[in-house]
């Protein structure tokens, strides 16, 4: 297992909106071709990822994005998803609901991996298809034993739904700690809010 790699994004389904978010110019520094060959500007393309299958079972079927330490964030405040493609590490399309600085994965002091909205419209994200409430200025947790149960997880921005993929690195957890301590050192000392201020600590903002 790649030490480096935190998460995969995948398309959630058959959605074109999220195969073309996806295969964004912007992105292409994080893109991974799939296996088959997946014309990104073809309509054609959506007939591959047009089934319910879990994508995770078959990762090299589907083109990805992936999140990694090295390189990480452009800002210390976490891979950041939203349409400025300047200061944005997903950038996505500019549709109606979708912000400049929508919502952000990082880690909490748990080092479990989550998503904190920040965006004017709230994102959803759904556990095995249960949820589904959109929520504004909201953390969710993504990792850890309060999910190691679940099967698939998708964050959903408007049209826009990734399933995100966890990478596993329970045989070098030493290493994989302290990883994640370096990336919110570099998040506490770069980001324009402190790591505290996430709200991590509240139950009424953070949700599994």
């Amino acid at each position: 297992m790649d030490l480096n790699l935190i998460a995969f994004l995948l398309p959630a389904a058959g959605n074109r909106s999220t195969l073309d978010a996806i295969c964004m110019r912007e992105n292409g520094g994080r893109y991974v071709p799939p296996q088959e060959e997946l014309e990104c500007d073809s309509r054609e393309s959506t007939v591959s990822i047009q089934h319910e299958d879990d994508p995770s079972s078959d990762t090299e079927s589907y083109p990805q994005l992936q999140l990694a330490f090295n390189p990480g964030p452009k800002a210390g405040q976490g891979f950041l998803f939203g349409t400025d493609k300047n200061c944005c590490d997903i950038v996505l399309p500019r549709l109606n609901e979708i912000s400049r600085r929508h919502c952000y994965l990082t880690f909490d002091a748990e080092r479990r991996l989550i998503l904190r909205d920040i965006s004017t419209r709230g994102t959803i994200v759904t556990y095995d298809g249960k949820g589904g409430e959109r929520r504004r200025h909201f953390t969710w947790i993504l990792s850890g034993d309060q999910v190691s149960e679940v099967k698939k997880i998708v964050i959903q921005i408007q049209k826009i739904q990734f399933q995100i993929v966890i990478s596993k690195h329970e045989a070098h957890s030493d290493q994989y700690v302290d990883n994640v301590d370096r990336f919110l050192l570099q998040g506490n000392a770069d980001d324009e809010l402190p790591f505290g201020a996430l709200g991590i600590q509240s139950g009424s903002s953070t949700a599994n």
